[in-house]
């Protein structure tokens, strides 16, 4: 039993396939296959929790993480099954996680494909304090996850498209300071790539992210407070 988790919604060219032996990491793997993919056995032994739900990404998280899985780690990761990031890059988000006391956070990107520019590497920082992270990647304390579980089936689509201003919400962290008393932040120094072209279905994105403003009382278009976002350095102890 690992202290944290990493949930990964895996199709047939997950490239969770590539990590190898994580025996040595600190954390668990639990997959959510889409498809109609059968993993090999090496890949299956990796798995603390396999499961097959072909649902949307988030709505397969609410119904196969529950409260007697999640409430097992101090950390709940999730992760798109289209990045490219080292098994030791996430074991390192964990521990910076807990170190700087992040409720919510994610690794930035360095190369591939990305939506919000927020969240691309900066250079010399080693994490920017924001209002929110995007749903590629996130990182979640468990009071976090908790906070914020309820709603990832609750839009029309379920497909994650504008649960960040529920996050934001639910976590208070308007100001980068969650209501636990924890921050939220992008990483900049440990990164990934994502690897194939954002496609936004608008048919899906649009009902979403609207329903989610409207539920908030929303009046702002951009989800990310660049007035909030601004970098640190980690103080060598």
């Amino acid at each position: 039993m690992k202290n944290n988790l990493i949930v990964i919604c895996a199709g047939k060219n997950s490239l969770h396939q590539q990590w190898g032996d994580l025996s040595s990491y600190n954390f668990d793997v639990a997959v959510i296959v889409y498809d109609n993919t059968d993993y090999s056995d090496e890949v299956k032994q990796q798995a603390k929790y396999l499961f097959k739900n072909s649902d949307r990404k988030f709505k397969n998280i609410k119904k196969c993480i529950t409260y007697d899985i999640y409430s097992q780690y101090e950390y709940i990761g999730i992760i798109d099954d289209d990045i490219d990031v080292l098994p030791k890059t996430i074991n390192d988000v964990f521990i910076m996680a807990k170190k700087c006391n992040f409720d919510l956070c994610q690794p930035t990107l360095n190369g591939g494909y990305y939506s919000h520019p927020q969240t691309i590497t900066v250079p010399g920082c080693d994490f920017r304090i924001s209002n929110v992270v995007e749903i590629m990647c996130p990182f979640f304390s468990k009071r976090a996850f908790d906070a914020c579980v309820f709603d990832f089936d609750t839009s029309p689509h379920g497909q994650g498209y504008g649960l960040e201003y529920s996050w934001e919400y639910n976590l208070r962290s308007h100001n980068g300071i969650t209501k636990f008393g924890g921050f939220v932040a992008f990483i900049d120094k440990y990164t990934m790539k994502h690897m194939n072209p954002v496609v936004s279905r608008l048919e899906v994105s649009e009902p979403d992210t609207k329903y989610f403003r409207d539920k908030y009382y929303v009046d702002h278009e951009w989800v990310f407070n660049d007035q909030v976002i601004k970098g640190y350095k980690i103080q060598d102890e």
